[in-house]
């Protein structure tokens, strides 16, 4: 994924054995053009039910943390 440009290694500063990986902004469009299609494959495969929850989730941002 790093050779590809997707994501970029970040070595710990605090632990030299330790490496973040951190996305790219092409990794992170890649990532957001796959969520669109899994989420219009789910729409076409799915009842209306679901169909209205994936846009009630959509449309509201996400989960909203709990209290």
């Amino acid at each position: 994924m790093v050779k590809l440009g997707l994501v970029d290694r970040v070595a710990d500063p605090e632990d030299a054995r330790r490496v973040h990986l951190k996305l790219t902004r092409k990794g992170e469009r890649k990532l957001r053009a796959l969520s669109q299609k899994n989420l219009e494959e789910l729409r076409r495969a799915a009842s209306p039910a679901l169909d209205r929850l994936l846009r009630s989730f959509r449309e509201s941002g996400g989960p909203k943390p709990a209290r």
